[in-house]
C-alpha cells in the first residue's frame, strides 16, 4: 500500500464518521458533538487493541508508530510467530546461521485492499500490470524439456533409510532431518517434492519443489528458498529456478565453502 492509499482511508474513515455522527444524531435526538465522540472512541478503541495473528499480538498503534520510526513492523515474539516460521528461524540456528538475538518483526500484506473490494476491474487491471515479477515468470513458463526419468517424490525416497546414504550430509545430519525440511516445504503449500542430482553423478544432492497456484502460497515458498540459496550460499536464484518449480540445491556446501550469515529472516 503507498502512503497516499493509507492517507486517502484515513480520509474516509473521517468522512464516515462525519455522516455518521449526523445521521445518528437526527436518529437518537442528540447533538453531533456527542455522536462524533461516542464513534472516535470505538475507533480509539480499535487503534489500541491488540490484534491477532495478522499484527503478532501487536495493536494497529503499535504497528503503524514501529513502521514510521523504523521502516519495519514492530518485534515478535518467537512463540507468537507462526509456526511454519518459528520452525524455519529455530532450524536455521541449528545449522550455523548466526542469528543471535537478533529480531523478529510482523508484516502485513494482505492480499486485497478495500478499494479493490469496491474497483474489482481496476484491481484485475493491476495484477495483470505487476505479474511480470519474478515468482510469476516462473509460474507461467512453458517447460520445453521433457521428463527423461520418472520423478521420485522426495519423502519417499527419504523415508527408505537403510536404502540410501545421508542425503547432502553437508546441509542435513540425518535423512529423518532432511525429512522434516521436506515436510516444511509441504506445509508452505509445495505442489510436490522431487530428489534430483544437479551436482553429482552418484546421488541426489537436490529437491525440485513444483510451485502451487496459490499465489501467496507460491510467495511463501519462494522467500525460504532465496533464503537457502541468496543469503545462506550466495548462488545466482536464476540458475536454480526452472518452469513451474524451484530448485533446493548446495553446491557450496558440499564444495568445502562456507555459506553466509544472516542477521534475520526476511
Amino acid at each position: 500500500m503507498c502512503v497516499g492509499e493509507a492517507a486517502l482511508y484515513g480520509d474516509l474513515v473521517r468522512h464516515l464518521r462525519a455522516v455518521c455522527a449526523r445521521e445518528a444524531a437526527e436518529r437518537n435526538f442528540t447533538t453531533v458533538e456527542a455522536e462524533t465522540s461516542r464513534l472516535d472512541g470505538l475507533i480509539r478503541d480499535w487503534f489500541f487493541t491488540p490484534q491477532g495473528v495478522d499484527l503478532g499480538g501487536h495493536s494497529p498503534r503499535d504497528y503503524i508508530r514501529a513502521e514510521q520510526l523504523t521502516g519495519r513492523g514492530p518485534v515478535v515474539p518467537l512463540a507468537r510467530l507462526p509456526d511454519w516460521l518459528r520452525e524455519e528461524y529455530e532450524e536455521m540456528q541449528r545449522f550455523g546461521v548466526a542469528l543471535g538475538e537478533a529480531d523478529v518483526h510482523v508484516g502485513y500484506a494482505p492480499e486485497t485492499t478495500l478499494l479493490d473490494d469496491f474497483d474489482p476491474d481496476g484491481a484485475k487491471a493491476l495484477y495483470e500490470a505487476l505479474c511480470t515479477c519474478p515468482i510469476c515468470e516462473i509460474m507461467n513458463a512453458d517447460d520445453p524439456l521433457a521428463e527423461e526419468d520418472p520423478p521420485v517424490e522426495a519423502s519417499s525416497w527419504l523415508n527408505a533409510a537403510s536404502a540410501h546414504p545421508g542425503f547432502v550430509p553437508e546441509r542435513f545430519e540425518s535423512n529423518p532431518q532432511a525429512l522434516a525440511f521436506v515436510e516444511q516445504l509441504y506445509r508452505l503449500g509445495a505442489a510436490a517434492i522431487e530428489v534430483d542430482s544437479w551436482h553429482s553423478f552418484t546421488a541426489p544432492d537436490a529437491l525440485c519443489v513444483r510451485l502451487p497456484a496459490d499465489r501467496r502460497s507460491a510467495a511463501d515458498l519462494y522467500t525460504l528458498w532465496i533464503t537457502e540459496m541468496v543469503v545462506r550460499q550466495g548462488l545466482d536464484p536464476l540458475d536454480y529456478a526452472g518452469p513451474g518449480e524451484l530448485v533446493f540445491a548446495w553446491p557450496r556446501l558440499t564444495a568445502g565453502v562456507r555459506p553466509q550469515t544472516v542477521d534475520a529472516l526476511p
